[in-house]
C-alpha cells in the first residue's frame, strides 16, 4: 500500500511539472510569435510621394486675419530650451483616462493631452495590442506645468549633477511636456510589474509605426547633437498627419523637418505629399508679422493650422482623405 501511494504521488508530480513544461512551452511560442509578428512588419510602412506644386492661383486661396500667439500653437510647434512655450492651450486639455480604450493603460486620471490627439492615440494603441497580443503600455505622464518641471529638473540635478541634468530635463517652460501633444511610456505587466520601455522587442512596433498615426519618436540616439535631449525610446510626439510620415520616411528629427518646411513659402511653391491609400495634402509655410497678421487658407477645403514657435505659420491642407 504505501509503495502504490509513493508510486502515485511520483505519477501526480511527474504530471506535474509535465503541465507546468507544456504551459511555458505554449507562453514561449505565444511571445515569440508576437515578436515576430511585430518586428517584422517593419518594412510594409506605406509610403509617400512628394512633389514640389511651382504654379499656385492666388484666387483659390482667401486671406484668415489670426494673432500673433497662432505661431505659438499646434502640433508642430518646437519647444525646447531656445525656444520656449508660451503656455495658450491648458484649456484643450483633457484626461486620457477619460478616452482611453482597454488596449493601453494610464498611469493616473491626472494625466492630461490634448484632446484632438486621443482618437489618433487610440488608433494607435489598437494597432499596437492586434500587432503584439499586448495591452502593457502605459502612459506615465504627458501634459506638465511649469511648476512640474520645476520640480523634476531639481530632482534630475540633485541625482546626475546640472550638466547631465540637462541632457534629460528641459529647462522650465522648455519642455515639450508642456503642449500636451507629447508623452512618456512604461510597461505595467498584468502580473503588476512595472517595467521600462525601452524600444526594443515588440515595443519596436510603436517606434516603426507611431508615424501612420501621427506621432514619431522625439529623441533618437542620431538626433541628440540636434535636439540636445539625450536618447528617451520611451517619449512620443503627436506632430499630426502627413508630418510624421515625411519625418520619419527621410529620417528627419522636428528641427530638422520645420527647418525644411520653411522651403515652402505661400504663393512660391508648396509641397504636395501623395499616400499609398490615395490621400494628398498640400503644405506651406508663411511668417507672421509681429501682432496681427493674415494668412493665406484654401477656398472650399479642409485644413489645419499650426505654428512652430519661431514666429512662422504651416498650413496643410487636406485635398483628399483616405475613404
Amino acid at each position: 500500500m504505501f509503495k502504490l501511494r509513493r508510486r502515485t504521488r511520483r505519477i501526480l508530480l511527474l504530471a506535474g511539472l509535465m503541465l507546468i513544461a507544456v504551459l511555458a512551452l505554449w507562453g514561449l511560442i505565444h511571445v515569440g510569435v508576437n515578436l515576430w509578428r511585430a518586428t517584422s512588419s517593419g518594412g510594409d510602412l506605406p509610403t509617400l510621394r512628394e512633389e514640389t506644386v511651382a504654379q499656385v492661383d492666388p484666387d483659390e486661396y482667401e486671406t484668415l486675419w489670426v494673432g500673433s500667439q497662432t505661431a505659438e500653437m499646434g502640433p508642430l510647434i518646437l519647444v525646447n530650451n531656445e525656444h520656449p512655450y508660451g503656455f495658450g492651450q491648458e484649456d484643450t486639455l483633457m484626461p486620457v483616462y477619460d478616452g482611453k480604450t482597454g488596449d493601453y493603460k494610464v498611469r493616473s486620471v491626472d494625466v492630461l493631452v490634448q484632446e484632438e490627439i486621443m482618437e489618433p492615440l487610440n488608433r494607435m494603441f489598437a494597432g499596437y495590442c492586434q500587432a503584439t497580443g499586448s495591452h502593457e503600455v502605459n502612459i506615465l505622464s504627458a501634459y506638465r506645468s511649469y511648476e512640474d518641471q520645476v520640480s523634476i529638473l531639481a530632482q534630475k540635478e540633485e541625482e546626475l549633477g546640472e550638466e547631465e541634468a540637462r541632457r534629460w530635463a528641459s529647462l522650465p517652460g522648455g519642455s515639450e511636456h508642456h503642449t500636451g501633444y507629447a508623452m512618456d511610456l512604461g510597461i505595467y505587466t498584468d502580473g503588476g510589474w512595472s517595467k521600462d520601455f525601452t524600444g526594443k522587442g515588440e515595443q519596436s512596433w510603436l517606434t516603426s509605426h507611431a508615424c501612420q498615426y501621427g506621432f514619431v519618436l522625439r529623441y533618437a540616439q542620431e538626433k541628440e547633437g540636434i535636439t540636445g535631449i539625450a536618447h528617451e525610446p520611451w517619449h512620443f510626439r503627436y506632430v499630426g498627419k502627413p508630418h510624421a510620415q515625411l519625418m520619419a520616411q527621410q529620417n528627419l528629427c522636428l528641427e530638422e523637418y520645420l527647418q525644411q518646411l520653411q522651403n515652402y513659402p505661400f504663393g512660391q511653391q508648396h509641397l504636395q505629399v501623395t499616400g499609398e491609400d490615395g490621400s494628398v495634402y498640400e503644405i506651406y509655410y508663411e511668417v507672421l508679422a509681429r501682432d496681427t497678421a493674415q494668412i493665406h487658407v484654401p477656398r472650399g477645403k479642409d485644413y489645419w493650422i499650426s505654428g512652430d514657435n519661431m514666429g512662422g505659420v504651416i498650413v496643410t491642407v487636406c485635398q483628399k482623405t483616405e475613404e
